[in-house]
């Protein structure tokens, strides 16, 4: 079964904040998008 989860990310954030729990949800196997605000993207990661 693939878990799936979406991060929202939007202005005045630091690095860390992401970067940190997407790496914990991806080492629980957890299939992460990314969505980013300012941009309107959207980014998969396996």
């Amino acid at each position: 079964m693939i878990k799936k989860i979406a991060v929202l990310v939007t202005d005045h954030f630091e690095d860390s904040e992401y970067t940190e729990p997407v790496q914990a949800f991806m080492e629980k196997g957890f299939e992460v998008t990314t969505i980013e605000r300012e941009a309107r993207q959207e980014r998969n990661y396996h």
